[in-house]
């Protein structure tokens, strides 16, 4: 094992491990869950196939739900790590932004989803090789986690398309103009669905601050005009698709949780757009801007 880079992964592991409590669903859902699955209930425990197997994995070592937070809290921590040590340009700053940006609260409450993003977040190694096996593989251990994860589909297919920072833009504008209506039909669709409670639900009330929006949109912005590096696209059409679904929150429920599948990659994107600069004292006071100013958010 490589220390220098297994070390960085402890105490946020540690933490999210040992939390009591934390997270809006922690004894709302987590914690009936695992009981059912240890009372032998498993068939009647909610949640999506692969998540009731990682609890039944758990009983057999421990009857203690602790257990199953100690599990999710590694992978989550170790497919994150893994794609910012294999992708990442400046690691550290990636790391902290996994803090700042929100997403390791993000998973402490959505545990489901957020595990199901950090093994999509893993698999864009796959869509860039065009190993189309490995990447469905992943995805379908993600989606078996948390069924949103098959609208990363598409993204295998939209690396190979033509997005000039134009069409972009439009594709943004296009979905704020036009959101309400996009919102009503997607209402629709979900009301034939098993998400359908989620329409009459608190959910559907969530609102997000334009604070957020305008984060995401300038980091949207700053990477479209200083990319030089082929490797980031990706990442960019990524943080284009995590605009246009912000768009549809307090619209649509849960979106700001879609968010979060096409967002987490911003992590990797922003260290390494700033590496691009090839003036290093450039680097330098644009990093500091950058953990100055998410600090601020954080806080």
């Amino acid at each position: 094992i490589d220390l220098a880079k297994f070390i960085p992964m402890l105490p946020l592991a540690i933490i999210a491990s040992i939390r009591y409590g934390v997270g809006q669903d922690y004894f709302y859902t987590y914690v009936p869950v695992f009981n059912k699955v240890l009372a032998g209930q498993a068939n009647e425990a909610w949640g999506d196939i692969g998540y009731t197997f990682l609890n039944v994995l758990v009983t057999y070592f421990t009857d203690d739900y602790a257990g199953i937070f100690i599990l999710t809290s590694c992978m989550f921590i170790y497919f994150v790590f893994k794609a910012i040590y294999e992708d990442s340009d400046n690691i550290p700053l990636s790391i902290i932004l996994l803090v700042f940006m929100g997403y390791y609260f993000c998973f402490m409450n959505g545990v489901r989803q957020m595990l199901a993003t950090s093994i999509l977040l893993f698999s864009i190694k796959y869509i860039k090789q065009r190993n189309a096996k490995k990447f469905f593989f992943y995805l379908l251990g993600a989606s078996l986690i948390h069924l949103s994860a098959i609208i990363f589909i598409p993204v295998y297919f939209i690396y190979t398309m033509n997005w000039s920072n134009k069409k972009m833009m439009f594709f943004i504008i296009f979905s704020y103009a036009l959101s309400d209506v996009i919102s009503k039909i997607m209402m629709w669709i979900i009301s034939f669905t098993k998400y359908n409670w989620y329409l009459d639900s608190t959910y559907k009330a969530e609102r997000n601050g334009i604070i957020l929006v305008l984060i995401n949109l300038i980091l949207f912005i700053f990477a479209i005009l200083f990319n030089k590096n082929k490797k980031n696209d990706i990442y960019i059409k990524l943080q284009c698709l995590s605009v246009i679904v912000m768009s549809f929150i307090g619209k649509i429920p849960v979106a700001n949780r879609i968010q979060w599948i096409f967002g987490l990659s911003s992590i990797i994107l922003l260290p390494n757009v700033i590496k691009c600069q090839k003036d290093k004292e450039t680097r330098v006071i644009v990093t500091l801007l950058v953990v100055i100013l998410y600090a601020l958010y954080f806080w």
